[in-house]
């Protein structure tokens, strides 16, 4: 591009960027008037004057316009933004009071502080030789892209479009209607990866690295991702990747690109044993701006030569509680050390990780995991605790890059097994802490889950979904829907728990009882004042029917409450269930035992018979070989 100097503005330059080749002026001049007076001559108009058809024998004359024509630039359309991408699609139409015949455009690099509009309505002559060629004017409008064979750089440009009418009339002044002097800024597309067990991911530009995220050998990750273009008209989106890529300008390690990967794509990668390993996505819009998504794997050893790992995730305190809603720090601790300490080797000095002597509001650590082939998490009813910061769900909306993954996710699929429960306290803790936000009860694990129509299949393989099973998450407190079927209306008096019912299907206990400690005459939860509360129920039938919804084929309850009222909603709901274990494929022929890995309880289990604790616990240790 040259830069051509301008008369009677000392040191003001406009840099020419358009594309095509323009004849020295003494041809142009006769070659437009030759041109103009042939269709003029054709159309059976003077200078003054055009015909057109009359109602009577005689055509009419009426007289052309007395103001000189214009079209109007319809695209982009950007409302007041000021800021164009390095490729942009100008196009424009006919003001309905003109007859266009021809139209022409012209664009031109400014400098910082020139005024083009000023520039070009003052002294148009500036830039006569920036004008591309005139062409003739269709039904359709006209258009240009500019910046199609070089993309445009940073910088101040001024696009204008001239019209000419039927009667030999040009514009002759330019607005914000027939012209447009913007800044160019290269924006890169905005690019979200999504993993169920990472987490998710936003990326812009190409320079962004992150901390590796640790993974299980042998951890299946299932990424997916979508990519919006900075700039409105830019609706094209392409994609590759590579994984392992050793030169990132060599096109053989990569992918082919591909415009079908649109909203969002989803693929099993090799099943990593060792190592660090890079993916890499490229998202590419119509203007050839890339952002890059360098996603670092480590895999972490899954050494596994512990037998159990008890995670105290339940902060109290330890003054006395007469009425015994909670129990004392102490009261926990010995208690469930106690459970621990009926598997072989367990050694409390070495096997407990005291959440409250690390950082709460980050997840649990997968190097702690790594140790262990079985974990107990007990946690209480915060929604800053390690139990919700592990498996909080992280849709696009809510990204940071792969700051939060599920680690308990990972480890169930290394092969771990956990037995998980503690509060449900209205909105947030037990299964409930997985959604971003606090919801309205029953809440869809997957609807409620996603903000955007692409995060739908992501939350499906959500860690609610895709390992507990469960289609819906209720509560005894909470807050409810104000719409509920049948004119239920929601109350703790009937609404909170007496007993649980086991299902008939394990060794389990076939009735799990309160603490006699905790639901004895003048106690908090005395069934007969108020019940038990710290209840999150699952599946409940009375909305799953109002939804006319199955629940998920692998969903197998393990205990199902009975309410304080048997007109209750969550009479019979399941608050205990099973999880199947990481090779283990359910279907309604049960190919393998169900119960042998993993059991989730939407009720802390402290406040249970405790003997009946021991036989659970006991079960469980059994089912998972520890000796």
């Amino acid at each position: 591009m040259e830069l051509a100097n301008f008369p009677g503005r000392p040191g003001s330059r406009v840099r020419t960027t358009a594309s095509f080749a323009s004849p020295p002026r003494w041809i142009f001049i006769p070659l437009f008037i030759i041109l103009a007076a042939a269709y003029l001559i054709l159309a059976g108009c003077t200078d003054k004057e055009i015909i057109s058809p009359g109602n009577g024998d005689e055509p009419d004359a009426p007289i052309c316009p007395l103001n000189s024509p214009w079209v109007e630039i319809v695209s982009p359309d950007v409302g007041d933004a000021i800021y164009y991408s390095p490729r942009i699609t100008f196009s424009w139409k006919q003001n309905a009071q003109y007859k266009i015949a021809f139209t022409k455009y012209m664009l031109a690099e400014l400098l910082p502080g020139d005024d083009g509009l000023a520039m070009l309505n003052d002294n148009p002559e500036r830039f006569d030789d920036m004008w591309s060629q005139w062409e003739p004017w269709g039904p359709a409008g006209g258009s240009a892209i500019v910046g199609e064979e070089s993309h445009l750089e940073d910088g101040t440009y001024l696009f204008a479009v001239q019209a000419l009418d039927s009667c030999g009339k040009m514009t002759d002044h330019f607005s914000y209607n027939n012209a447009r002097q913007f800044t160019v800024r290269k924006n890169y597309p905005v690019l979200v990866v999504m993993e169920p067990a990472l987490g998710t991911g936003v990326f812009m530009g190409t320079e962004q690295r992150h901390p590796a995220i640790h993974v299980f050998p042998g951890s299946s990750l299932s990424f997916s991702w979508s990519a919006e273009p900075t700039y409105p008209w830019f609706g094209h989106i392409e994609y590759r990747l590579g994984w392992d890529i050793q030169n990132l300008q060599d096109d053989e390690e990569w992918s082919s690109w591909s415009s079908e990967w649109t909203g969002s794509f989803q693929s099993n990668y090799n099943r990593f044993q060792s190592g660090v390993h890079v993916l890499y996505i490229d998202a590419r819009d119509d203007a050839g701006t890339i952002t890059r998504a360098h996603i670092e794997i480590e895999i972490i050893e899954f050494t596994a030569e512990l037998n159990l790992l008890w995670i105290d995730d339940f902060l109290l305190g330890n003054d006395p509680i007469l009425d015994r809603h909670f129990p004392t720090e102490t009261e926990h601790d010995e208690f469930w050390e106690g459970i621990c300490s009926l598997a072989p080797g367990f050694i409390p000095s070495r096997d407990i990780y005291e959440a409250d002597q690390n950082d709460r509001r980050s997840p649990l650590p997968i190097e702690v995991l790594a140790r262990y082939k079985n974990i107990i998490w007990t946690y209480d009813g915060s929604d800053e605790n390690v139990w919700s910061s592990t498996i909080k769900f992280s849709p696009a909306g809510y990204a940071l890059p792969f700051q939060r993954p599920n680690n308990l996710k990972l480890f169930l699929s290394a092969g771990g097994n956990a037995l998980t429960c503690g509060m449900s306290f209205r909105a947030g803790s037990a299964l409930s802490a997985l959604f971003p936000q606090a919801p309205l009860f029953p809440a869809s694990t997957v609807e409620n889950l996603a903000d955007y129509d692409y995060d739908m299949d992501f939350a499906r393989s959500s860690m609610a979904r895709d390992d507990y099973y469960v289609t819906f998450i209720d509560k005894v407190q909470g807050p409810f829907r104000s719409t509920l079927p049948g004119g239920i209306i929601r109350s703790e008096d009937r609404d909170a728990m007496r007993m649980a019912i086991e299902v008939g299907v394990s060794p389990f206990p076939d009735t799990l009882r309160l603490w006699e400690e905790i639901a004895g005459p003048g106690m908090y939860f005395d069934p007969t004042e108020r019940g038990f509360t710290f209840v999150e129920a699952y599946d409940p039938e009375y909305y799953m029917d109002y939804r006319m919804m199955n629940s998920h084929r692998c969903f197998r309850p393990i205990y199902r409450m009975r309410s304080r009222s048997t007109l209750s909603p969550l009479n019979d709901a399941a608050i205990a269930i099973w999880t199947m274990h990481h090779d283990c494929e359910c279907d309604e022929e049960y190919p393998c035992n169900p119960y042998r890995g993993n059991a989730h309880f939407g009720i802390p289990l402290w406040f249970m018979d405790h003997s009946q604790v021991e036989t659970i616990a006991e079960y469980m240790f059994y089912n998972w070989r520890i000796d």
